[in-house]
C-alpha cells in the first residue's frame, strides 16, 4: 500500500505564504499531524508520497526529505487529479489511500480508510450539517452525494437542495491497484489527447466519472471527525470551537 497526501495547491482563499498543509493546529502542522496517524496504524516512511506545488521547498525543509515527494511545477494551472497521476505514473502497482493536505483527520478516519477493502472507497460524513454550520459556506459550497443500496451514485455536482446531500465528501479514498492501473491508463489517454478539463480535473469529478464508467463507488460512515482549512475563518472557528 502507498499513500498520497496532495499539498500541491496554493489556497487563493487563505492569505498565508505557505502551504496549507503547514497551517498549525495546537502548535502541530496538519501534515505532521496526519503523518503521525499514519505511522500510528503502521504505515512506513517510504509508503508515503508528497505531491508539491506551492511553496514546496518549505515542505520538503520541514519533513527533512523523509519520504518520497512529486513536485507538479504547472501547480496553478492544475487541479488535484493531475496531482495524483503525477504521483501515479511512476510504476504504482498498489493499492493507494490518498488525503487531502489541509484537512484534520482523526485516527478513526485514518485508520478506517486504510482497511478498505473494497475497488473504490471514500469516507463519508453522514453528520455534515453539524460541521458545514460552523463555516461561512453554507450557501455557497454544497455539492451532491447521492446514496443508493449502499454505494454513492452521485458526487460532486453544485447543488442548492439539501434532498441531494446524504453526507459529505471529505477527501480519504482508497483505490485498489486494478483501479490506479485504470486511472493511470484513462488519464495519460485524456492529457496526451490535449484534453485540457481534465487538467482541472477534481477528486468527487473523478469519483463520478468512475460511477459513468460503472465501477462501484463505495463509502465508509464518518461521524464529523475532520475538519477543513480552506480560508482564514476556518482557522478562527476552529481555534474558538475545539482549541481548548
Amino acid at each position: 500500500m502507498k499513500v498520497i497526501i496532495l499539498c500541491a495547491g496554493y489556497g487563493r482563499r487563505i492569505k498565508i505564504n505557505k502551504p496549507k498543509c503547514l497551517i498549525k493546529i495546537n502548535g502541530k502542522a496538519l501534515l505532521d499531524i496526519t503523518l503521525k496517524l499514519l505511522k500510528k496504524n503502521k504505515i512506513k516512511e517510504n509508503q508515503i508520497y508528497l505531491a508539491l506545488g506551492y511553496q514546496y521547498k518549505k515542505i520538503l525543509k520541514h519533513t527533512k526529505k523523509k519520504y518520497n515527494y512529486s513536485l507538479i511545477k504547472n501547480f496553478k494551472k492544475t487541479n488535484m487529479v493531475y496531482s495524483l497521476y503525477n504521483c501515479l505514473k511512476n510504476n504504482f502497482d498498489d493499492d493507494v489511500v490518498i488525503l487531502y493536505g489541509d484537512i484534520l483527520y482523526s485516527d478513526e478516519i485514518i485508520n478506517k480508510i486504510i482497511r478498505a477493502k473494497n475497488k473504490i472507497t471514500t469516507a463519508v460524513d453522514i453528520n455534515w450539517k453539524r460541521a458545514w454550520k460552523l463555516t461561512d459556506r453554507m450557501d455557497d459550497d454544497l455539492e451532491t452525494l447521492k446514496i443508493k443500496n449502499k454505494k454513492i451514485i452521485n458526487i460532486g455536482k453544485k447543488t442548492t437542495k439539501l434532498d441531494n446531500i446524504d453526507g459529505r465528501y471529505i477527501g480519504a479514498t482508497k483505490l485498489n491497484k486494478e483501479v490506479v492501473k485504470f486511472l493511470i491508463k484513462f488519464y495519460e489517454k485524456k492529457i496526451k489527447n490535449k484534453n485540457r478539463k481534465f487538467l482541472k480535473l477534481d477528486m468527487t469529478s473523478l469519483l463520478m466519472k468512475f460511477i459513468n464508467i460503472g465501477f462501484l463507488v463505495n463509502f465508509i460512515k464518518i461521524r464529523g471527525l475532520w475538519f477543513e482549512f480552506d480560508n482564514q475563518n476556518d482557522i478562527n472557528i476552529y481555534k474558538k470551537k475545539f482549541n481548548k
